[in-house]
């Protein structure tokens, strides 16, 4: 039987939400139902319900918060892309996936739930 041993001081922790190294582990948030470290930066600017939402978005659908530029977001060209998939807004679940979708995409450019959520209230 072989046995593996793993040194952890060469081990890179990982953000879970941004992606970017975690420098002090002593400093990490660990969410309480996930076991996915978050960095001190995004540990201030998300709440508690905003870490947990983004946690299991950037799990289920992939990538991390500022993926992509902020500058080439556009929540109204993400509604466009979205009605051609000709999803009922009349359907209360089909509802919940368009806004998942906005959602996720928004994290990709940096956008924060709070951003978010001002930028739909902008559109009504």
């Amino acid at each position: 039987m072989k046995v593996l041993y793993i040194e952890l001081d060469n081990l890179n922790l990982k953000c879970g939400i941004c992606h970017s190294e975690v420098l002090d582990p002593s400093k990490v948030y660990q969410s309480e139902f996930l076991f996915i470290p978050i960095c001190e930066h995004c540990d201030t600017i998300f709440t508690s319900n905003d870490k947990a939402l983004v946690l299991n978005l950037l799990s289920i659908f992939g990538g991390y918060f500022r993926m992509f530029p902020s500058e080439t977001y556009s929540i109204i060209e993400d509604i466009r892309k979205i009605s051609k998939e000709n999803l009922s807004i009349d359907n209360e679940k089909e509802l919940e996936k368009i806004n998942i979708k906005l959602l996720h995409n928004a994290l990709l450019h940096g956008i924060t739930p709070q951003e978010y959520i001002l930028k739909l209230k902008v559109l009504i």
